[in-house]
């Protein structure tokens, strides 16, 4: 370690800098770090170095870490981190072994309180456990690459992270927000997702806007009460696109486009998410409400996917406003769903709306499961007690009044049936096991007041979907 006391700013001149003579490593031996210490060069721990609350650690760029492997190693930073990377010299924070050796380094954790002051650019952080974790702190983290890491960004207990302009690729997890932490997210690219990219929990508010989730398994899972929002971001190739459970009504999914994935969005368990303004092309399956849910799902176009939106286990959907064009199911509806089908255009879909062998009203008056629904509330632990406890009447119709249905070669004016509407007019009455030989009628579709014409308020509002361009 050298000091230099000459030709240096005044900055600098107010504490240490270690700076390599000639190239060479320093590995740095000392625990703790107190007052200002800046970082140039190469530097290796082989510890973890503790930032003392009060002190600065800067490294500044072109510096590289390398860390020896093991649980602990890095850095814990109960003062001020500063990384001050630039685009042609970034901070890289790398292992000692290869990834692939599954003995990962620490990572780097930021104390020190909601005005500590961490900013943190221009860098890389490979191969640790958790590449960035905060707890009761807030840092601005930007132009950053998160790779190989189990987790590149955890946010507990009351802490902001507001990241801009990151890549995540290859990460186990990219980012886990949790504990009543609050993340931020934008411009930011997840790739090759091992596991989630980003995830809410616990009280978690989680706002996204301007991101892109390519390939891998499910690109964000949100369990949260809080506020969640996913504005302006893109969804391709992906297992899952986004999984909300148990979301409010202040939850919002709005402008995104979602291609190619096996279900783009999955809504479960007492949700109650907005989804509007947003294009479905290709998926398997568009959009999956499930358990009790009842989301909003207005001024879409979902186009050439195998199941638009599908609703199963009593989840009664606003569907409004919606364009569905050359999909194979356009609506399918199951187990009791009751959704509202209002102002929407169907083009040339294979099947408009569909209700499957367990949509009988019949059943649920004859033997009937209200009681199901109050036992469930109470074993999934239901955050969403509104939505969980008001009381859905059973009508055995389901109500798309004031619809525009598109070509029909077999409508039939005499028996006033639709040949792309499959309801209880064309099969039923059906048996269940367990029931013994009673049979229950199907519920029927209620498509009157037709529209002639397409509506025009139907589709996506505004500017280019999944850019944050507006016109």
């Amino acid at each position: 370690m050298t000091r230099h006391s000459r030709f240096l700013s005044p900055l600098l001149l107010l504490g240490v800098i270690v700076s390599p003579a000639l190239g060479a490593p320093v590995e740095w031996d000392k625990p703790t770090i107190s007052g200002n210490v800046t970082w140039s060069g190469e530097i290796v721990l082989r510890q973890n170095v503790v930032v003392s609350p009060g002190a600065t650690l800067r490294i500044l760029p072109g510096t590289s870490v390398t860390v020896g492997t093991g649980k602990g190693i890095g850095l814990t930073v109960l003062g001020r981190l500063l990384v001050e990377g630039e685009e042609r010299a970034k901070v890289t924070f790398l292992p000692e072994k290869p990834r692939w050796t599954k003995v990962l380094w620490g990572g780097i954790r930021l104390l020190g309180g909601p005005r500590a002051g961490h900013l943190l650019s221009g860098f890389r952080i490979e191969g640790a456990q958790e590449g960035i974790t905060l707890t009761e702190t807030s840092a601005r983290i930007a132009n950053g690459v998160f790779a190989a890491c189990e987790t590149g960004v955890r946010g507990n207990q009351k802490s902001q992270a507001a990241v801009d302009n990151c890549l995540f690729e290859g990460n186990d997890a990219g980012a886990v927000i949790s504990l009543g932490g609050e993340g931020i997210f934008r411009r930011c690219r997840l790739v090759n997702i091992e596991g989630y990219g980003i995830v809410a929990d616990k009280g978690a508010v989680l706002k996204m806007s301007g991101c892109s989730f390519s390939r891998g398994k499910t690109g964000v899972f949100s369990l949260t009460d809080s506020p969640f929002r996913v504005e302006n971001s893109t969804f391709l190739s992906l297992e899952k696109g986004i999984v909300v459970r148990q979301a409010g009504r202040d939850s919002v999914i709005s402008r995104c486009s979602f291609e190619n994935n096996g279900t783009a969005i999955l809504a479960v368990q007492f949700c109650a998410v907005e989804v509007a303004d947003s294009v479905f092309r290709e998926n398997l399956t568009a959009l999956d409400v499930q358990e009790f849910s009842a989301p909003k799902i207005h001024h879409n176009r979902f186009e050439a996917n195998q199941s638009a939106v599908n609703l199963l286990r009593k989840s009664h959907a606003v569907i409004e406003h919606d364009v569905f064009v050359h999909n194979r199911n356009a609506v399918v509806v199951n187990y009791s769903s009751y959704p509202k089908i209002f102002g929407n255009n169907f083009d040339r879909n294979d099947m408009n709306v569909r209700l499957e062998k367990f949509q009988s009203g019949d059943w649920e008056e004859r033997v009937g499961s209200q009681g199901l629904i109050g036992a469930e509330v109470v074993r999934r632990g239901s955050r969403n007690v509104e939505l969980a406890t008001q009381k859905i009447p059973l009508p055995k119709r389901i109500d798309a009044k004031g619809n525009y249905w598109g070509p029909d070669a077999d409508r039939d004016p005499v028996k006033g049936t639709l040949g792309k509407i499959w309801d209880g007019r064309k099969f039923g009455p059906v048996r269940y096991e367990g029931f013994g030989d009673a049979e229950y009628d199907i519920d029927v579709i209620d498509f009157s007041e037709e529209v002639l014409s397409p509506v025009p308020e139907a589709g996506p509002r505004g500017g280019a979907i999944g850019t944050g361009e507006t016109r």
